[in-house]
């Protein structure tokens, strides 16, 4: 089906769902008959109709809860019985658990959207990642000239290296868990492999680049 067939209004828009029910011939919620229609009904007109051809017994409507489905009168056909009734209740409450469940879902994944929205974006944590990689080559470089002997410290110099080193390591370990998370949070959310989302979001890990943690803090071991 075209786009334009997928957006062309009914002009009759109670006809159109009258007729879809008639054929159908089984119960829908509001969202499913507009959904179903492709667009020839917009939701705020299908709500008027589905109300207008209630009145007029054209439409039976059952509300379960906050939810409701229509389905066309069964003139002759015989009422369902007390066990298909039971069966469709059971049915209509298996769903409202499995929508309550993708809700409480969400709601997690929103959070943790949120959490990540509040903390860093992904281009300051890429600019965070290089200025720590920039701070570690330079502390890896000193350390190098240090060990050589080209460079004559004393103990409180060493010492202080030391401590800057393992606090700009440890924070460099730190920033890349925390991104691993955060591309592993959403990866699943949005069912991608983290690797893929990390290259769709310009992210670049230290492999990339050809850095190696445990070789860079084995430097100074």
């Amino acid at each position: 089906m075209s786009t334009k067939e997928k957006t062309k209004k009914a002009a009759n828009p109670d006809k159109a769902i009258a007729d879809y029910l008639a054929a159908a011939n089984r119960p829908y919620s509001i969202n499913d008959i507009v959904n179903n229609l492709t667009g020839a009904v917009g939701k705020t007109a299908a709500v008027k109709s589905l109300a207008a051809l209630t009145d007029k017994g054209e439409i039976v409507c059952k509300t379960w809860g906050k939810a409701s489905v229509y389905w066309k009168k069964q003139e002759d056909v015989a009422p369902p019985s007390e066990e298909e009734v039971a069966a469709m209740d059971s049915k209509i409450s298996a769903l409202q658990e499995e929508l309550m469940t993708l809700k409480d879902q969400n709601r997690s994944l929103q959070g943790q959207l949120s959490g990540v929205n509040s903390t860093m974006t992904t281009e300051e944590l890429k600019a965070r990642l290089l200025e720590f990689r920039k701070e570690n080559q330079a502390l890896s470089s000193r350390v190098e000239r240090l060990s050589s002997g080209v460079e004559s410290v004393t103990r409180a110099d060493k010492e202080m290296v030391d401590k800057d080193f393992m606090k700009f390591s440890k924070a460099w370990k730190s920033r890349k868990r925390k991104v691993k998370e955060i591309v592993g949070m959403l990866s699943e959310g949005m069912d991608k492999k983290p690797k893929i989302l990390a290259e769709e979001m310009g992210i670049e890990t230290d492999e990339m680049v050809g850095l190696d943690y445990d070789k860079v803090i084995g430097q100074i071991s």
